[in-house]
């Protein structure tokens, strides 16, 4: 297989389900056939060399391209393909001589007219071969055959079409006489034209109601239609009692009888074959058929009455299917045979919308807002849309005057499919008999067993964009190992209630979710896509136990994969994800990062026009992004596929994405570069992914670590913010009671434990540090426990600790090498620690300002300078107001004099970490870079088990946190060190 074709078949197969490719892809695809060098042996030497051998390109019977928009640009397509000159490519197309075809053509060298001598030649061939297979005229003498030959080739001036229809009619003559042979010869039509009237005027008039209703069927069904509901179509009797009748039904041999020489079934039936249901396919025998019966000469000849109107035939076939489906989808039939009911219910609202006037996405959209207002509704909104739609179609056929039973009829024949193979008959006889006019909604008792038993969605497949999201539920075990696809998605601003038709009755679900569904289901094919969905397993209960949260884990770590809806695309949206699949390319094909940026810039693709850095960005705005319960439902399968309407790509595409930052700045430029890695959902987004690669390779991510990565996202309810992250923990850290969600409690209380067992497992402070920046707006916590629901503020943590990526390296260790070893009761709301008072506050200077330049605080080192100790020098200041680091780095040595400038530009152009904070004097002269809440009296103290030292402010019996401090010199142990291993630190403070 040419690697241009396996490419394109590649990329929209990588997926589940796999993509369209569009009309862009496929010209590109077939420019790149054509410019592909073919390996060929030369058979001299057998070497194996590259060779542009000649393409050719063939296209028959251009002019059966039905006229309109789609044949403009097949043809203005092909004449720049022929524009092109391109050596090797050779394009020959056969058409007959129409002016649309030869004016569109401009660019096309050479028109070849066939000569008429080699056509009749083949006519003569032809003619005389489907003589010499029909028994009956072959056995006629051989004058005879001659006359048939010569009248047919003479008079057929080359149309094999024209030829073939009088053999049909010679064929069918009974009997087959000399005399009746020569007198058919003699009356032959002058063209199709005159063909097909004749055709259609010799249609007893018994059937010529059947007749037309066959030819609008044909013409206007948005699908090729099968025998089987041909053979329905001619049982449906508008405007009479009952409007349908299967004992009308038509036989296939009879249809064909109708219309000789206009239809055709195919693969073709014996005459006493009973048709296979699903194979055999009832067509026009000609392109030219149609055309006829849809074009304007039929009006002028004496077989007007066949002519087809568009608008008319479609409002007829929906008239059809509405009278179709009220005889027969009643439950009491749900059993029987009634081929057509399939089309007529999934196409009626179709017809029903038609306009000559609308485009394809008009009309869907109109078709949905229709069958809408019809299943959806209530009493009161379906029957005011029921009169609308009859008013629209009642001058096709009068309705039925109105009684309760018909009322009944029409109720279930529009909104409950009782003939669904996967219909729920006994959940209907329940609401039946209690009230038939109210359509049950279907309800599911959440799950409430502990046992791995789950509920799963088979979704079908559906070629319409708007149609009736359709399915089927099962229950199934998670041991026996079932195939499915996790859905994550979030619900989005504004979200209203949409319906999915379940085991064929109506289930209400978030606007969003219907929208979701629409794009994850396949386009074509028999198999339904199996899935797995929260809002059909759980109920709406906002506590969850653990064995609830336990099964999700399970559930989503099972599966196949995860298929995340983000909504129908804008816009922008493809040239993103564009961008980023050029991204993913440049890592699968290897190409070194420092030349990456020329490779794919120098692609001819308009995602790479101005504004791509907004459009990456707003890849990110869906709310899907910050969300916390997809976190897990993102990390727990091995893969993950993000839709963006129906256009898909991999999760691994982002991170690849995520890790190619230099290259990204360098192709949307710094500006928009600055915006897309400071919004919040990037942030999170990149976090996740480092869990994630993590994960995969078999790395529990901690309680922390996923604390640090969700940061910015956000949760209904406050609690989540922890207990989504449940399935991702060790097993062993799930079964802390410190972690049990106890819904007697409040979030504060919960809160509490959950830093209880953050401390009391990673025998460390760090929790302190979280808390500072983690603060509520009303403090029902003490202040070491973290408000986990805040996002974190804009002050940079001095240091992250536990809560920070993994393998961060700890830049302090004010505690030194002693360790934190107290154990915190459950519920407790103090936090007991050891330590040593450092210091306290004895002056206070400003606070910095976010545009904080070097030069003003030069100033106000000059304006200090004189009450810090004198072993203080501008190098303290310098390494003070930066926190002594850069880029997750300590500062290394300063290479310059230190008393008489401030650092270059260079060397430390970071000052990021003095924003909001402050700096402040201690009582012994010391410079600390201290909390912008700071308070003369606070103190600066050491506490076993925190890497930095903590301002704590005297409270009642004991103290709360105000804080991270800085002091250069006591940031790595100092202060500890003065206490022997096998003593205590001193001090013990109460933090409340």
């Amino acid at each position: 297989m040419p690697s241009s074709l396996k490419k394109l078949y590649d990329h929209h197969n990588s997926k589940f389900p796999p993509s369209v490719p569009s009309d862009d892809e496929l010209k590109n695809t077939l420019l790149a056939l054509i410019d592909e060098p073919m390996q060929v042996l030369s058979p001299p030497s057998k070497d194996r060399r590259l060779h542009l051998e000649p393409k050719y390109l063939l296209i028959d019977a251009l002019d059966e391209l039905p006229l309109g928009s789609n044949r403009d640009h097949i043809i203005k397509y092909l004449d720049e393909l022929a524009a092109m000159c391109t050596p090797n490519l050779h394009i020959l197309a056969t058409s007959r001589n129409e002016s649309d075809i030869r004016a569109g053509l401009q660019s096309w060298q050479t028109t070849l007219v066939i000569d008429k001598k080699k056509v009749a030649e083949d006519m003569r061939l032809y003619v005389t071969s489907e003589i010499n297979k029909h028994e009956e005229m072959f056995r006629q003498k051989d004058a005879i055959k001659h006359l048939i030959l010569r009248r047919l080739v003479e008079e057929g001036n080359g149309m094999f079409r024209w030829a073939a229809l009088q053999l049909e009619e010679l064929k069918a003559l009974r009997p087959m006489k000399p005399r009746s042979i020569k007198q058919a010869l003699q009356s032959l039509p002058g063209d199709l034209d005159d063909t097909y009237e004749r055709i259609l005027t010799k249609i007893p008039a018994g059937n010529t109601k059947e007749a037309l209703s066959i030819l609008r069927w044909i013409s206007f069904a948005t699908r090729p239609l099968y025998v089987e509901e041909i053979m329905d179509v001619c049982g449906i009797r508008l405007n009479e009692e009952p409007e349908f009748d299967i004992e009308e039904r038509y036989h296939p041999r009879d249809i064909l009888d109708v219309l000789p020489g206009l239809i055709t079934i195919n693969p073709p039936l014996k005459s006493a074959e009973t048709p296979i249901y699903g194979l055999h396919t009832v067509a026009f025998s000609h392109f030219s058929v149609q055309e006829y019966l849809t074009g304007s000469r039929i009006i002028s000849s004496a077989a007007r009455g066949y002519a087809l109107e568009a608008e008319y035939s479609n409002h007829y076939i929906a008239r059809s299917s509405i009278a179709y489906l009220s005889c027969v989808n009643l439950f009491g039939l749900r059993e029987e045979d009634f081929p057509l009911r399939g089309y007529a219910w999934d196409h009626w609202a179709w017809h029903a919308s038609y306009r000559g006037d609308k485009d394809t996405e008009e009309l869907a959209y109109d078709t949905e807002t229709l069958s809408t207002s019809i299943t959806q509704s209530n009493m009161q909104g379906y029957g005011a849309a029921l009169q609308h739609l009859k008013g629209r179609l009642s001058y096709v056929a009068p309705w039925h005057p109105s009684t309760a039973q018909r009322s009944r009829e029409q109720d279930h024949a529009l909104r409950l499919p009782f003939f669904f193979p996967e219909f729920d008959s006994e959940i209907w006889k329940k609401h039946y008999n209690l009230n038939y006019q109210s359509l049950p909604e279907y309800k599911f008792r959440p799950a409430r067993s502990e046992n791995a038993e789950i509920r799963l969605m088979e979704l079908f497949p559906s070629s319409k964009r708007y149609g009736e999201v359709r399915c089927r539920i099962f229950h199934v075990l998670l041991d026996s190992k079932p195939a499915y696809d996790g859905v994550s998605y979030a619900r989005r601003p504004n979200d209203g209630i949409g319906c999915i038709r379940a085991n064929g009755l109506l289930l209400q679900f978030p606007r969003a979710l219907v929208q979701d569904l629409r794009n994850l289901r396949e386009k074509t094919g028999s198999q339904g896509r199996v899935l797995f969905l929260w809002d059909i397993h759980w109920d709406n209960s906002p506590y969850l136990v653990k064995w609830q949260l336990r099964l999700n884990a399970r559930i989503f770590k099972q599966a196949q994969q995860v298929a995340i809806g983000l909504g129908d695309q804008s816009e922008r949206d493809h040239g993103a994800i564009e961008f980023v699949r050029a991204i993913d390319s440049m890592f699968t094909s290897r190409v070194d990062t420092s030349g990456s940026s020329t490779t794919i810039a120098a692609r001819n693709h308009e995602s790479f026009s101005d504004g791509i850095g907004v459009a990456i960005l707003q890849l990110f705005q869906r709310p899907w992004w910050r969300r916390m319960w997809p976190v897990q439902e993102l990390m727990l399968p091995r893969k993950a596929t993000l839709y963006y309407g129906d256009e898909a790509i991999t999760f691994d595409s982002f991170q690849k994405l995520f890790s190619s930052q230099q290259t990204i700045k360098s192709l949307i430029g710094n500006e928009d570069y600055s915006a897309l890695v400071s919004d919040r959902a990037w942030i999170g987004a990149q976090r996740i992914s480092l869990l994630r690669a993590r994960y995969l390779l078999g790395h529990h991510p901690t309680l922390p670590e996923l604390l640090w990565a969700t940061e910015f996202h956000l949760a209904k309810d406050r609690i989540d913010k922890v207990y989504a992250l449940f399935g991702l923990l060790e097993p062993e850290e799930q079964d802390s009671a410190y972690l049990a969600h106890d819904k007697t409690k409040s979030d504060e209380e919960n809160f509490i434990n959950v830093a209880i067992h953050i401390t009391n497992r990673y025998r460390n402070l760090d929790i302190l540090s979280y808390a500072c920046h983690h603060r509520p707006l009303e403090p029902l916590l003490p202040s070491w426990a973290p408000d986990f629901s805040v996002a974190g503020d804009d002050v940079r943590p001095l240091v992250e600790g536990t809560f920070g990526p993994p393998r961060s390296a700890n830049l302090f260790n004010a505690a030194g090498n002693k360790s934190y070893h107290s154990i915190l009761a459950r519920d407790s709301r103090i936090l007991t620690a050891e330590g040593s008072s450092f210091d306290h506050v004895g002056k206070l200077f400003r606070a910095f300002n976010p545009s904080e330049s070097r030069v003003s605080l030069l100033d106000l080192y000059s304006s200090i300078k004189e009450e810090m100790r004198s072993d203080l020098t501008l190098e303290t200041f310098w390494r003070t107001v930066q926190a002594d680091q850069k880029g997750g780095h300590r500062l290394g040595k300063m290479n310059h004099d230190s008393t008489k400038s401030d650092p270059s530009q260079d060397e430390y152009p970071d000052l990021g970490l003095c924003k909001g904070r402050r700096l402040v004097l201690t009582s012994m002269g010391y410079l600390c870079l201290a909390p912008v809440q700071s308070e003369v009296g606070d103190k600066i103290v050491v506490l076993v088990g925190g890497k930095v030292p903590y301002m704590l402010r005297k409270t009642g019996e004991g103290f709360e946190i105000v804080g991270e401090c800085y002091v250069y010199g006591i940031m790595d142990g100092a202060i500890m060190g003065a206490f022997p291993a096998e003593k205590g630190a001193g001090e013990s403070f109460r933090i409340c």
